[in-house]
């Protein structure tokens, strides 16, 4: 008997794939107080009580902020050099300052995610509105605009067509004297930043998601421990009562044995504090014989170090203790400096997946051939150990040192300061108004032309199957 053929579809999906959900609420997280919403209330105390993770933050933070982003072209070519030059003028050109962004994008590390709404501009100069440092009539970037993710109430998907195809975000809109209003940001105009992406989840997964555990025990014990050691420093305090003394039953608030339990529970060590004894009565401070305060400190330390464990951070408590060596120093560096570099990445990933192709489309440009943000050095390098491999790979003739691409990386890695002398930045400068010039007298260039007074930006309109952004004229 013939075997018989089967004809599978390669360009059509049959399994299921997606997070859980119920609607438009993720329910991927087991533990209730980490779903949203109530997961930011959980990541906002953390990042705002804890010390330990506050500190870790605002490293990642100044790492982000001493980093070097540059545009870098597709090609050699004159035109994709100008390209990744206008990328560059937009990061310089925003609201914002690009660093000041980067904090609102750094916010997808203890929420797991950040969803940022792209606003473009034409640039019209300084008197135009929005205002720009450019007059060129391009389209460039305004603001990357923070969703707060307490704000989010529920992700749009397609429950008409395809049920994983994430459409946008609905937002609850807090403002004063006016509750109840809701918006709908299309997800073309969002660039979406998650740690982890696991299932296609938007809510992603947050880096202090591992160490809450830890953060839990270790907020009770440190509760636990300062009445401890307030208990243990002071005594705890004991009351003899005389033989005859009235009891609760016979008087249930002015009896003394009221009385010696109102007592005990007010007696402090402080300028003020002090005790008289009635006749017949005997106070006295007992010294706890349970658990030393010693073993609470052990315990926190441990939750300490399990919580900087979980985002490769253990060598931040390298001298807190009487342990520890270089070599640990060293490789606990490497480690979280593996995992800054891909925190890095995935921002340009996402920033070079979402917002440059949108950008160069609204200033009509399709041909696919567009430069992409890169960064040339971050805050983790160690120079000594970057000079002395530079070093051995040209004594061993594996790189040239007359290489111009491999002096500019190695410039902004070490950050030597870059640029040319002022008569070369003034013969550039003419070469450059000659260039212009004559583009202009021969109509050429692939940026639209400066746009009326009261023109506003493209639409961004869902078109094709794929449901990316396009940019359709009004």
């Amino acid at each position: 008997m013939p075997e018989e053929t089967r004809t599978v579809k390669a360009d059509v999906q049959i399994s299921a794939s997606g997070p859980a959900r119920w609607g438009g609420k993720i329910f991927e997280e087991f533990l209730p107080e980490l779903r949203f919403p109530q997961a930011v209330r959980v990541y906002d105390e953390m990042r705002k009580n804890s010390p330990v993770i506050g500190g870790l933050l605002r490293a990642i933070e100044a790492g982000f902020r001493s980093t070097r982003w540059q545009a870098q072209p597709a090609g050699s070519d004159p035109e994709d050099i100008r390209r990744a030059d206008f990328l560059d003028s937009c990061l310089h050109d925003m609201q914002r300052p690009w660093p000041d962004t980067q904090a609102d994008i750094l916010t997808f590390l203890p929420f797991g995610f950040a969803a940022t709404e792209m606003v473009f501009k034409y640039r019209r100069g300084r008197h135009g509105n929005p205002t720009s440092m450019y007059n060129d009539g391009k389209v460039g970037i305004k603001d990357l605009v923070l969703i707060p993710q307490g704000s989010i109430l529920e992700w749009m998907y397609d429950l008409e067509g395809d049920p994983n195809k994430l459409l946008g975000i609905k937002q609850q809109v807090t403002m004063p004297f006016t509750p109840g209003i809701y918006r709908e940001i299309p997800i073309e105009k969002v660039c979406l930043f998650r740690i982890r992406a696991e299932k296609d989840n938007p809510e992603g997964e947050s880096i202090l998601r591992q160490a809450y555990q830890s953060y839990y025990y270790m907020t009770n014990l440190q509760a636990v421990e300062a009445i401890s050691l307030e208990r243990t420093g002071s005594g705890i305090p004991v009351v003899h009562l005389p033989q005859g003394a009235t009891t609760e039953k016979d008087d249930p608030v002015d009896s003394d044995e009221a009385r010696a339990k109102e007592l005990v529970r007010q007696v402090r060590i402080d300028e003020q504090g002090g005790i008289v004894e009635p006749d017949g009565w005997a106070f006295r401070l007992e010294t706890s014989k349970g658990l030393r305060p010693e073993l609470f400190d052990l315990a926190i330390k441990r939750h300490r170090a399990n919580m900087l464990m979980s985002v490769l951070a253990v060598f931040l408590e390298l001298g807190t203790a009487r342990v520890g060596s270089n070599a640990m120093l060293r490789g606990g560096k490497s480690f979280f400096s593996y995992a800054f570099e891909g925190w890095v990445m995935a921002v340009e990933d996402v920033f070079n997946t979402q917002c440059v192709p949108l950008l160069f489309e609204l200033n009509g440009i399709t041909d696919g051939r567009l430069p992409k943000l890169g960064h040339t050095a971050t805050g983790g390098e160690d120079i000594a150990d970057v000079i002395d491999s530079v070093v051995r790979l040209a004594q061993a003739g594996f790189i040239d040192s007359n290489d111009e691409t491999l002096r500019d990386h190695l410039q902004g890695l070490l950050r030597l300061p870059k640029g040319n002398s002022l008569e070369e930045a003034d013969v550039e400068e003419d070469e450059e108004d000659e260039e212009v010039e004559d583009e202009d007298e021969d109509g050429l260039g692939l940026y639209p032309d400066d746009p009326e007074a009261g023109e506003e930006v493209p639409d961004v309109s869902r078109v094709g199957a794929n449901g990316t952004g396009r940019a359709a004229a009004r």
